[in-house]
């Protein structure tokens, strides 16, 4: 963590609007010019097998920081473990989309299924044994908690949502 930006230096080089979540330069370095947007969106990818994602990135000091993580800096004073977006959208900085969670609750916020999902909804799977779709939760404790069987993948996905909003804290859909 030594590495990290302080909260001084973030101050004297960047101005963080908390009702728009936009980042802009104090100050005139390095190529950018002071009043110009500080960083912007950029494509990441997940991990193997997994779907891309937008993050909204900052270069300072020859360092990658993720937006969301400068503005909790900028507004608290000090580095977050884990933020969570409450909209899932990684790109909306504003201050009240931010909570700083632990990675539980983070995961608990998920609002899109995993790119191996053959149904494309979350919580939805292809019931193998039986035909037709199932549901399943994982708990806190991590066990996991059949849900049902269904007829359609809608229904699967229905229930599932109705579970995660009574089984996962974290849950904000």
């Amino acid at each position: 963590m030594a590495d990290l930006i302080s909260y001084e230096e973030a101050k004297k080089l960047i101005d963080y609007d908390p009702e728009a979540g936009s980042f802009t330069w104090r100050v005139s370095r390095g190529g950018e010019v002071s009043g110009t947007r500080a960083g912007g969106p950029f494509e990441a990818s997940k991990g193997i097998g997994r779907s891309k994602k937008w993050l909204y990135l900052i270069g300072i000091n020859y360092k990658i920081y993720r937006g969301h993580r400068i503005a909790w800096l900028l507004t608290y004073g000090e580095w977050p473990k884990i933020i969570d977006h409450w909209d899932g959208n990684p790109l909306n900085n504003r201050l009240d989309n931010l909570r700083s969670v632990s990675s539980r609750v983070n995961s608990q916020n998920i609002r899109s299924p995993m790119p191996f999902n053959r149904t494309g909804l979350l919580g939805a799977g292809i019931d193998n044994e039986r035909g037709g779709f199932r549901s399943e939760i994982r708990l806190a404790d991590g066990s996991r908690k059949f849900i049902g069987r269904f007829a359609t993948a809608i229904e699967a996905h229905e229930a599932y949502v109705e579970a995660k909003r009574k089984y996962h804290e974290g849950c904000t859909i």
